[in-house]
């Protein structure tokens, strides 16, 4: 399955080839509409009929997201039944080839509502996800130590979430967008907050990217989307879209899950 390795995904009998969407480059300037089919394992969890958060395909039964999407106050959840994962290869936020209801929700067994560490999640699904509508992702292996460093990497976020943090001037678009942003070193980041009167305690299981000036960013409704970087013609999920303060705020980057901490416990969960 993914998680073993980064060229192929599960696909039942047969192997997916995962983390080949069709990428393209181009100059952001706080983000850029993705093309048709560019992030095929990326896919929006509604509450009711509306997006709620992003998710990430692990494979055809399987997807993972940030736990705090499932938060309702700072210690109560929302229940399974009220979220379903749409599916859309072409990244068209209402045109869902597949709609899907969730029959298992896994929390992490350390997550908490009143806290960011551990935000992850994992959704069981009723039915298979169709790779007619999407593809797996590729996940980092245990043994690529490359993914366990990655300071000044350039990554990828993508998601429908919002354009500007002022709701009032940006949108919530119906084509996914994605930004480009650097991965910072978890004391380099804690400088940043601390230099505009905030306080962060990094742990080793979060991890920043973004700009010291500001500009590029993810935003609300992003949450539980990916953030990836290369590998040859791959691209790897080593992150997950956690929280922030604000939206592309100088020297306030976002926060992300830092993958690498969970792969254990996602293999063993979904074996």
């Amino acid at each position: 399955m993914c998680l073993q390795q980064t060229m192929y995904g599960a696909g039942g009998h047969r192997h997916v080839l995962c983390g080949k969407g069709n990428l393209k480059y181009g100059r952001i300037v706080g983000g850029m509409m993705s093309t048709s089919g560019e992030f095929p394992w990326i896919v929006s969890i509604r509450k009711q009929t509306s997006h709620n958060c992003g998710g990430v395909v692990v494979n055809k039964r399987w997807v993972m997201t940030a736990a705090h999407c499932f938060c309702s106050g700072s210690s109560t959840y929302f229940a399974k039944e009220k979220f379903s994962i749409s599916i859309s290869r072409n990244g068209f936020r209402n045109s869902s080839s597949q709609d899907i209801k969730i029959s298992k929700l896994m929390l992490h067994p350390e997550y908490s509502c009143q806290r960011l560490e551990n935000d992850i999640a994992l959704l069981r699904l009723m039915v298979d996800i169709s790779w007619v509508n999407a593809d797996p992702a590729c996940f980092p292996a245990s043994d690529q130590s490359q993914f366990n460093v990655l300071e000044n990497v350039q990554a990828i976020a993508a998601g429908w979430g919002a354009t500007n943090e002022d709701l009032s001037v940006g949108t919530i678009p119906r084509m996914l967008h994605k930004v480009q942003v650097p991965i910072l070193e978890n004391g380099e980041c804690q400088k940043w907050y601390r230099s505009q009167n905030k306080s962060l305690s990094l742990q080793k299981s979060q991890m920043c990217a973004g700009f010291q000036n500001g500009g590029k960013d993810t935003c609300w409704a992003d949450s539980g989307g990916p953030l990836m970087v290369k590998n040859g013609a791959n691209l790897v999920v080593v992150g997950i879209v956690s929280t922030g303060i604000g939206c592309a705020r100088a020297s306030l980057p976002g926060i992300y899950t830092r993958l690498t901490e969970y792969i254990d416990w996602i293999a063993n969960s979904i074996s």
